[in-house]
This record gives structure tokens, C-alpha cells and sequence, in this order.
């Protein structure tokens, strides 16, 4: 386990008026009862984790000592420090993304999230427009394990809009895109098996992947998006059950793959045996341009059998909607209804018939929202180069946040500095395949414009807080 995927565990568990030895001690002892550090699990060693929370070594020795007192974790001579067998087992052991949804304590901003926050939400004449259809489903015992026939029936015209021909017996409405990507992952992944994703991607999905078991193996990343060669070579070397991908504005680069990137990536799920998982949340956050096709729109009949594609209500209309929804085959709809069905019995009624009105309206919802994020994205940028000028990043072409990097410093150090300042920010860890990109933050823009110059202000003065050291930090984990 690395001090990356520990220290957003710990919260600022510094700010307690304890001495930093018990502070850190009770703070991974927390992290155990919550079962996020599961038994068996090997903690870093005391320099690198040291080095990672800009403490002393001797800090850490003393709060693994403390530990050992309470026999949460033992020491083997040469073989490190584990948690004990005392500690809880949890599937969602190690898992960055549960800890980013996690609201921060007292006056501190939490921009851990790539939330949209600070608009009226959903227009209330679109509210009001489903309640004819609320009230005749009111008639019925309010079950629809693959949601309403309406949704269905909008969400295979808006596949069908994008290039990509559906019927809505090929749609099942999901608890939001989230609840999707876990039903694609517990139906397909175990213990062990093989998955291809971005270097860069979801931490949602990274995460519910290791709480599989999955082998999860991360393909380059370019300006342009996945390297495509380079995923071709991991593919044919690994021979994935599943591949997942963000093509349609990448979290958390903002990335648009290009036409004939994807044209290529369908040709290469016509020669692999396995499924491609297509992750549609944020297409309509794209800034300029008509939204390019699915990548399974490219892929010939027998490769289109292998290929799922999700997506969402979340980011162009009103998050609480829980509204996302899976495209995929008949046959695959009925398994991942069946999956479903043991979860929830089937999403909200009220939420799915407000969508219906919500996706016939997509378009004026997107337009909305995408001048919202050029407005929120203009703040951003504008008040961090004038703030923190040795910060860099690209601009995205589309998406809730921007990818920083911060020169090769460890944003590892950096996050429990910022959260003394008051604003609660991920390590690009988060965002990693392999645990890497220790040169970034991912700063969610989705804050009306008064917030975000107050967390700029905050991010300034945690970056000149000499407390921090963070340019003492190596770079041999640099995601370029």
C-alpha cells in the first residue's frame, strides 16, 4: 500500500492539539475500524510515508508503535508493518473515491469532488411537467427494475442522436452512472482478472475495480487522449476481460478522443474477447464542437455484442436526480438487470419521471451548463495564474475540473497543507491507475465564482506556507 492511497484516508489529522505521533496513530486506527485499511494489508514504510506527510521518520515509528500497543497492527523483521487480523474486512477497503464524497468538517471548502453546486438546479417547470406521469405511475405497485418505459424510450433516442442506433429494449436506468459501472464490474470482474484502463481515469471506477480484486493494468495517456497504440499493445499483452474508457471528455484530464482514435479503439475490441466499458457521463460537458460518436458506433456487429456503453443525467441537469443509465445488448441488459434487482429492485420513480422531461430538454440544459463551465473555468485559471503562477495546466475541452500540475512537487504533501488552509483538495493519486501522478491535483470547477477565487486564495497561501517543503519531494512516480 502506498502513502498515495493512505494519506486522503487520513483527513487533517493534524489539527487536534495532540502530539503528531498519537495524532497520526489514532488517525490510522480510524481508517482500520472503518475498514478501509483491511487485514493483511502491508502500510508503507516509516521513511516513505515520513516523506509523504512531511513529518519526521520518528513520528511515524512511535504511531506504529501505538498501534502495535493496540494490536491493530503487527511487525515482521524484514517484512514491514501489517494490519492485524483484528482489523475489519471490507470490500471497499483502500478506497480513495469513498473518502473524496466526504463532506470536511467546520469552514472548509470541499473540493475534493467534481461536483456542480450554486444554480437554481433543475428549472421547476420541468418538475412540474412530470407529474401527469407521476400520477398515472402512481397507479401501479412502482416497480421497474429497468426503469420507466418513457426514460427508456428518451435515452435510446439520445443514443440514437449521437450516432449510435438503440432500441429501448437494449437501455436499463441506473442509480445514477456510478451505480452502472459497479453493476458492469461485479457482473464481469473477480479476484485477479485482467482490466485495461487510462492511465488517468474515473476514481470511481478505479476504485470499485479494486475492490474486485481486478488486475487493473493503465494505458498512456497523450494530449489527445489514451495512447492508442500503447492500449493496443496493453491489451494484446494482457488479454482483458474488461476495458474501460472515458473517451468523451476524460476525468480528470478533460480529454476528447478524436473520430478516428475511436475508430481504431472499436477495431481493436473486433480482434480482443473482451468487453469494452464505455463511459458517456461527461459528453456533454464538452466545450466546442459536435459530440463525436460512441466508439461503439465504429465496431462491427460481432464486436458491438461486447460493448456497454453509461451515462448520465448527473452533470448537464441536477446530480440528485440519480439518473444514469446502461446501453448495452438485450441479452447483457437482462444479466445486469437480474444484478440490479438483488442492489435496489429498481431506481426512484419520481427521479426517472422528472428525467424524462430533463432529457428532452438535454440540449437546453447543455447549453446552459457548458457556458456555465466556461464562465467557471475562465474564473479558475484567471485567479490561479495570477496567484500561484507555477502551476500549469492545459485547458480541458470539457468536463467539472481541471487537471493542475504543480512542478515536481508531491500534491501527496501538499493535500494535508491545503487542509489546514481551509479548503480540502485529492492528490492526483486519486485519479491514477497506478497510483501515480504525485505532480498533480485535480481542482473541481464546479463552485460559483465567489468560491472559487476563495479557494485560490486558500490554495495560495497553503503553496507558500513554508511548513509545507513540498519541492523536497522525488519524482520517480511522475505521470507526464
Amino acid at each position: 500500500m502506498t502513502p498515495e492511497t493512505i494519506v486522503p484516508m487520513l483527513g487533517d489529522w493534524t489539527n487536534n492539539g495532540r502530539a503528531l505521533n498519537e495524532a497520526l496513530a489514532d488517525a490510522l486506527a480510524v481508517a482500520i475500524e472503518r475498514g478501509e485499511l483491511e487485514p493483511g494489508a502491508l502500510l508503507p514504510a516509516e521513511r516513505r510515508l515520513a516523506a509523504a506527510l512531511d513529518v519526521s521518520r520518528g513520528t511515524v515509528v512511535a504511531a506504529y508503535a501505538r498501534l502495535r500497543d493496540r494490536q491493530l497492527v503487527v511487525t515482521e523483521h524484514g517484512s514491514g508493518t501489517r494490519i492485524g487480523a483484528g482489523g475489519r474486512a471490507s470490500r471497499t477497503a483502500a478506497a480513495p473515491f469513498v473518502n473524496l464524497m466526504q463532506q470536511p468538517d467546520g469552514n472548509v471548502l470541499a473540493f475534493r469532488s467534481a461536483d456542480w453546486t450554486g444554480d437554481r438546479g433543475l428549472p421547476e417547470d420541468i418538475v412540474d411537467a412530470a407529474r401527469p406521469l407521476l400520477s398515472t405511475l402512481g397507479a401501479t405497485a412502482g416497480y421497474f427494475p429497468t426503469g420507466i418505459a418513457p426514460l427508456r424510450q428518451g435515452i435510446a433516442r439520445w443514443f440514437d442522436e449521437l450516432g449510435l442506433p438503440t432500441a429501448p429494449e437494449q437501455v436499463m436506468v441506473t442509480t445514477g452512472a456510478q451505480q452502472a459501472i459497479a453493476l458492469v464490474i461485479d457482473l464481469l470482474v473477480s479476484a485477479g482478472t485482467p482490466v485495461v484502463v487510462e492511465q488517468l481515469s474515473y476514481p470511481g471506477a478505479l476504485d470499485a475495480l479494486r475492490a474486485a480484486g481486478a488486475n487493473v493494468h493503465g494505458a498512456p495517456m497523450t494530449p489527445l487522449g489514451v495512447d492508442v497504440p500503447a492500449l493496443e499493445r496493453t491489451v494484446e499483452r494482457h488479454r482483458p476481460a474488461l476495458v474501460y474508457l472515458t473517451p468523451a471528455v476524460n476525468n480528470p484530464t478533460g480529454l476528447v478522443v478524436p473520430r478516428l482514435a475511436r475508430r481504431r479503439i472499436a477495431e481493436l475490441m473486433d480482434r480482443c474477447d473482451g468487453v469494452l466499458l464505455e463511459d458517456l457521463s461527461l459528453a456533454e460537458t464538452q466545450l466546442e464542437g459536435p459530440l463525436a460518436p460512441p466508439i461503439a458506433s465504429f465496431a462491427s456487429p460481432s464486436a458491438q455484442r461486447r460493448m456497454i456503453v453509461v451515462g448520465s443525467l448527473s452533470k448537464i441537469a441536477w446530480s440528485g436526480l440519480r439518473i444514469g443509465w446502461v446501453r448495452a445488448p438485450v441479452q447483457l441488459v437482462g444479466r445486469l438487470t437480474r444484478h440490479k434487482l438483488l442492489a435496489d429492485l429498481g431506481g426512484s420513480v419520481p427521479s426517472q419521471a422528472i428525467a424524462v422531461g430533463a432529457l428532452a430538454r438535454s440540449r437546453e440544459l447543455r447549453a446552459q451548463r457548458v457556458a456555465g463551465i466556461r464562465t467557471r473555468l475562465d474564473v479558475l485559471t484567471s485567479e490561479l495564474a495570477v496567484s500561484i503562477p507555477e502551476w500549469s495546466w492545459t485547458t480541458p475541452a470539457g468536463g467539472l475540473c481541471l487537471w493542475v500540475h504543480i512542478g515536481g512537487d508531491s500534491s501527496v504533501r501538499f493535500v494535508p497543507v491545503a487542509l489546514r488552509h481551509g479548503i480540502a483538495v485529492a492528490p492526483g493519486a486519486v485519479n491514477a491507475a497506478d497510483g501515480g501522478a504525485i505532480d498533480h491535483i485535480r481542482l473541481p470547477l464546479g463552485h460559483p465564482p465567489d468560491v472559487l477565487r476563495e479557494a485560490v486564495r486558500r490554495l495560495s497561501a497553503a503553496w507558500h506556507d513554508e511548513r509545507g517543503d513540498f519541492r523536497a519531494c522525488g519524482t520517480e512516480h511522475v505521470i507526464v
